[in-house]
């Protein structure tokens, strides 16, 4: 096998969040903040009918939300050069009694967010802390890749639980994550062209008002252990005779938007690391989409198994599984831990103890450790 260089994990949008401190969140929102009274309404409008301030960054927390902020602006980045869409987040600990639709129709035009496109493709990200609202504004040339429903629902069922319990630069990263797949799902379907150009952008706002707005709170969240849900779903999420039985109940586990790993379905280490973890039911469906009808194929080796999907289902992560003398169960802890995706949707799989699997069965990796396709595939 080619040597494998070990790749840094800030590089990719993770799967599945961990949860950060409340704390940590809450400190930041006292410390945070424009000046106050009349000189704090004149500053804030002076700054968002301003220029877009001449910074290399998109991401321009004036709430300090955003305690590690180069990992976001990693992917937004990636995102412009790779999809040609200029996303930007902007977060304010207030915004004066303005409305956010207004701030954010004044920010996309006065910044001109999607100038530096092949047309009008810009993405605003806008969230107010103690109007407790935030906003996706996006720009004309992207209102068919991005429609109104499509943004709703990822702030309603993705980004809005995240900020529920308090984790807001996961939640941010989680919505990120779904307007990359977008992108890339057009891309793939040849829908989109990211190199083809427009005509340049010369009207008076940048967006046509496309988006949505939604209500945000942050609070305290809980999944529930197995032991809160009724004994017929504990007995159903348990072992299997076989590795593909098993990954198929956990699509089903999806499909019924039942949260969490807390169950015997999924290894001791599984159930334990996850228990912090949060789950959307956007993410449930994402995974069901994904892989839902795709033609995959088992390996097995021993008391070890994967689920491989074909080279034309490349957003398909593959599946671990590990035998015990219950049955099949599934190892979501090691594919948390060694496989990344990048921009591209090319899986980066790091050193464990499935790598043989792949090796023995036609499948190959580069020198960076992302997965080739060859010899036996679906």
């Amino acid at each position: 096998m080619t040597s494998r260089k070990k790749m840094n994990r800030r590089q990719y949008l993770p799967r599945i969040m961990r949860q950060s401190s409340m704390a940590l969140l809450a400190g930041v929102l006292l410390a945070a903040g424009f000046a106050c009274g009349d000189r704090a309404e004149s500053s804030l409008s002076a700054y968002i009918d301003g220029p877009r301030p001449a910074s290399r960054t998109r991401i321009f927390d004036n709430a300090q939300l955003v305690p590690h902020k180069d990992q976001l602006a990693s992917q937004l980045e990636t995102l412009y050069r790779t999809a040609d869409i200029d996303m930007v987040v902007v977060t304010f600990p207030r915004l004066d009694d303005q409305e956010i639709n207004d701030v954010a129709a004044r920010l996309m035009s006065n910044w001109k967010i999607g100038q530096n496109t092949n047309g009008a493709k810009g993405i605003l990200f806008l969230l107010s802390v103690d109007e407790e609202r935030v906003r996706f504004e996006i720009g004309y040339d992207l209102e068919w890749i991005y429609p109104d429903v499509f943004v709703g629902y990822v702030e309603r069922d993705q980004m809005a639980p995240f900020f529920a319990a308090g984790l807001v630069q996961d939640g941010i990263a989680a919505t990120l994550e779904m307007v990359i797949s977008r992108a890339n799902e057009k891309i793939e379907e040849q829908a989109y062209d990211p190199g083809m150009k427009k005509d340049p952008v010369s009207k008076a706002y940048y967006s046509g008002g496309a988006g949505a707005s939604h209500d945000v709170r942050v609070k305290t969240v809980r999944i529930p252990d197995k032991t809160e849900y009724p004994d017929d779903i504990v007995s159903l999420f348990v072992p299997q005779p076989s590795p593909e039985e098993a990954f198929l109940l956990d699509m089903e586990k999806n499909k019924r938007h039942i949260r969490g790993y807390d169950f015997d379905l999924y290894t001791d280490e599984t159930r334990e690391i996850s228990r912090d973890w949060l789950f959307t039911e956007a993410q449930m469906d994402n995974q069901v989409k994904d892989t839902g009808g795709k033609t995959f194929k088992v390996f097995t080796k021993k008391n070890l198994a994967i689920v491989v999907f074909g080279p034309e289902h490349r957003e398909c992560a593959p599946f671990y599984l590990i035998k015990n003398d219950q049955g099949w169960q599934l190892d979501i802890a090691t594919m948390h831990r060694t496989i990344h995706f990048n921009m591209r949707n090319q899986a980066h799989i790091s050193n464990s103890r499935y790598i043989p699997l792949f090796e023995e069965n036609g499948y190959t990796f580069d020198a960076n450790g992302f997965l080739h396709y060859s010899g036996q595939v679906p």
